[in-house]
């Protein structure tokens, strides 16, 4: 499993090495998985390690609410240096 977060990060990090600002963490809310606080930040069973991963990385980011379907499709169209949270291809 960690070597699936490292790969995460690494696949999703890409550009953040040729001076982008910050990643977009794209998310939707589906509890336990994320689920946005009344304080604004998102934790759950994915979205707890991705943040640490980031932190620790030293990798900025913000978390933007997408509906799955455009997650999907930003990430086909690969317009913005996003990642999005909790998927995984059967």
């Amino acid at each position: 499993m960690q070597k699936f977060w490292i790969w995460s990060v690494l696949l999703c990090t890409a550009g953040a090495a040729q001076g982008e600002d910050s990643i977009l963490l794209s998310y939707y809310e589906r509890a336990p998985y994320a689920v946005r606080q009344p304080n604004g930040a998102v934790t759950g069973l994915t979205a707890d390690p991705a943040a640490a991963a980031f932190t620790k990385a030293g990798i900025s980011f913000q978390w933007q609410l997408v509906p799955a379907k455009r997650q999907i499709a930003n990430m086909e169209s690969a317009k913005t240096l996003e990642c999005a949270l909790g998927w995984y291809k059967t």
